[in-house]
């Protein structure tokens, strides 16, 4: 039997460098079911991802305190933690999935939040239902918007104001380099309007509680020296607080992604794995190796020799052009009696045009059920492969895939039928720029 196993370190950390993190608190977090978090988390206390179900999360996880992970939930980042739970052995059956181990915390600095400081004025500003008003940078006091989508626009500069008030529907526009320095708090209605060319780089710092309402986008980074309280579904930017809160099937808009972060070319036969797994067949979600170059986001692979013990390759000898005895496939689907795997390149390309190549074979264990791998690049590519199980790897799958913006490489492999822990294999996975 193929094993499942991971080796947890110890580490002491040091918090003074996460000031970058894209949802940190000084004490704990709590992100509610089905919200997608793209940036690092920190907590000075405890983290929870989900409520009763999943929540995906692709930066880093670092918490001083405990990690509650709900059933389905997946971590695609590194994972520091004083303790997790469930425990690791207990998440495979409870479809819990992280591309890499946890990281058990001997000593943790609980970050230090930079203290708001505001001196408003006494000018309120109360913008009646239906009506617009334009602001300058100064002191105010209140700052309130009607109903029937009352509007504010706010130029460029910093603003330091009593507190921020807003009914349903209100709009806000800001101009770029807005800063806005609260004394008080921030209490948005629900479906407020928050847009502009400088929206995206504005700021919001709270010297004590900020509360969106529902059904909003909070383009700018926001900053409370008390709660941060993100309600259901929100399309949300940078938060650090004291505490933060994050509603249902809320959704941290994906940053920006810098030249420097994309690739023109990738490679992957999988064969570094042998380094790791000896003559041993194992489920290598974790494997440095292969994390390094492959997000896993549903269920989990494993890397099996070509010629192996378990017969997963009729013969043994389908492998073309290259049949080593001693290389490597993928299982698309592990040992773990979970989903069938779905995995991208942890990396995206730079818009251009691309030859795509890679392999499929069926699976001698997999029996007479239907199987099948969807691979996608961009919108431009999307194929559908089935293969029977004595279906050998043969030529390579290639394709010209041009992309107009940074994409991954998808593979989501499927069945039809019950789980026999085998699925399609994968190999030889080559993508490389052309004029």
């Amino acid at each position: 039997m193929k094993s499942n196993v991971s080796k947890v370190a110890m580490c002491a950390l040091s918090l003074a460098a996460a000031s970058q993190a894209n949802v940190m608190s000084a004490t704990s977090i709590t992100i509610s079911d089905r919200t997608m978090i793209f940036g690092d988390i920190t907590s000075g206390t405890t983290t929870q991802l989900g409520g009763g179900g999943a929540v995906q999360t692709k930066g880093s996880i670092t918490s001083c305190g405990a990690v509650t992970i709900r059933d389905g939930s997946s971590m695609n980042g590194l994972f520091y933690a004083s303790t997790v739970s469930p425990a690791t052995t207990d998440w495979n059956v409870r479809n819990i999935r992280s591309s890499r181990p946890p990281v058990v915390l001997r000593s943790c600095s609980a970050p230090v939040i930079q203290t708001v400081t505001a001196t408003p004025g006494t000018i309120a500003i109360n913008v009646a239902d239906g009506a617009s008003r334009t602001i300058t940078p100064g002191a105010y006091g209140l700052i309130k918007l009607g109903n029937s989508h009352s509007k504010l626009l706010i130029k460029s500069g910093t603003y330091q104001i009593d507190s921020l008030y807003t009914s349903p529907y209100a709009e806000i526009e800001f101009e770029s380099g807005v800063r806005i320095l609260v004394a008080k708090g921030v209490d948005l209605g629900n479906f407020t309007n928050l847009h502009g060319d400088g929206a995206g780089a504005a700021s919001i710092e709270v010297k004590r509680n900020f509360r969106s309402g529902t059904d909003m986008t909070i383009p700018m980074a926001i900053l409370s020296n008390g709660t941060i309280d993100i309600r259901d579904r929100v399309n949300f930017n940078r938060l650090t607080g004291n505490k933060v809160l994050i509603g249902t099937d809320c959704n941290q808009i994906k940053p920006i992604i810098s030249p420097d972060d994309m690739i023109t070319s990738f490679e992957d036969h999988f064969d570094r794995a042998a380094e790791y797994i000896g003559n041993n067949e194992n489920s290598l979600d974790n494997d440095p190796v292969l994390t390094a170059k492959w997000n896993i986001l549903r269920g989990t692979i494993d890397v099996v020799k070509r010629e192996s013990r378990f017969g997963f390759l009729v013969g043994n000898t389908s492998i073309i052009p290259n049949p080593d005895p001693q290389g490597y496939v993928v299982d698309l689907e592990g040992s773990s009696w979970q989903s069938p795997a779905k995995l991208e390149t942890s990396k995206a390309f730079a818009p251009g045009k691309y030859l795509v190549s890679y392999r499929l074979a069926g699976n001698n264990r997999q029996g007479g059920d239907t199987y099948w791998v969807d691979v996608s690049f961009g919108p431009g590519y999307k194929v559908r492969t089935t293969k029977a199980f004595d279906q050998p790897f043969g030529q390579a799958i290639t394709a010209e895939v041009t992309i107009t913006q940074p994409e991954k490489f998808v593979i989501d492999a499927g069945r039809q039928g019950a789980s026999v822990r085998a699925n399609m294999l994968l190999d030889d996975v080559v993508i490389r720029q052309i004029p």
